[in-house]
């Protein structure tokens, strides 16, 4: 079953604890989930673009079904064979409703560790509230690709998972949300900066389906 599998990583480093992240996670999925195939997308732009680097990693990628995953979560694998299973009923699925935000320290023990399941150490955080649409959607290439993929307008951080839920959801089918928790690397915060440009961006999404259809079509045409 992950041999179906295509693994987005939208990845841009800071030199720093986000590159030791990623670097970590990636083991993580070498030895744990060898069978999937890691599409590694960067960043045209600066700041950080998220949505770029989900559309170049999927431009690599050649299996059909998308696992966009933040580079800095880890999991129970069986999660992940979970979630594809119910691709059968459900048209997109998101396995995580709750992350567990590690503290520093417990962050970067973890990271001195070899990857595997179950962890190996005691880690430290805490449960924020209800999470968005980020850390991890599982969805059918064909559903990425008949929304045009991810709005490369965003920048920073914030807004382009909500742009995209709006999209799966009103063109293609409802998403399902699955009652698992992720555990999540610690790093400093993102970048804010354009956060409301980037809402500006977002609210054509949420004024109904003839203007989510316009988006996604003026998005297609100038799509690079």
């Amino acid at each position: 079953m992950l041999d179906k599998i295509s693994v987005l990583f939208p990845f841009g480093t800071d030199h720093g604890p986000r590159e030791q992240n990623f670097n970590w996670t990636r083991r993580f999925y070498e030895k744990m989930m060898a069978e999937v195939e890691i599409c590694i997308g960067e960043s045209r732009d600066q700041p950080f673009s998220r949505s770029q680097a989900i559309n170049h990693a999927a431009s690599q990628a050649t299996r059909d079904i998308f696992v966009i995953a933040d580079t800095d979560i880890i999991f129970d694998p069986a999660i992940l064979i979970e979630a594809v299973k119910l691709l059968n009923v459900y048209t997109w699925v998101l396995p995580f409703d709750k992350s567990f935000n590690m503290e520093q320290q417990s962050s970067e023990a973890l990271l001195r560790t070899e990857p595997g399941w179950p962890l190996t150490v005691k880690v430290n955080g805490h449960i924020p509230g209800q999470i968005g649409y980020g850390l991890m959607n599982v969805i059918p290439r064909k559903h990425f690709e008949a929304v045009g993929g991810f709005d490369e307008r965003f920048l920073g951080w914030g807004g382009e998972d909500d742009a995209f839920a709006c999209s799966v959801n009103g063109l293609c089918g409802w998403l399902y949300r699955m009652n698992h928790t992720a555990y999540h690397l610690w790093h400093p915060p993102g970048d804010l900066t354009y956060y409301g440009e980037n809402l500006k961006y977002l609210k054509p999404y949420y004024e109904g389906i003839d203007s989510l259809k316009k988006e996604i079509e003026k998005r297609k045409k100038t799509k690079p």
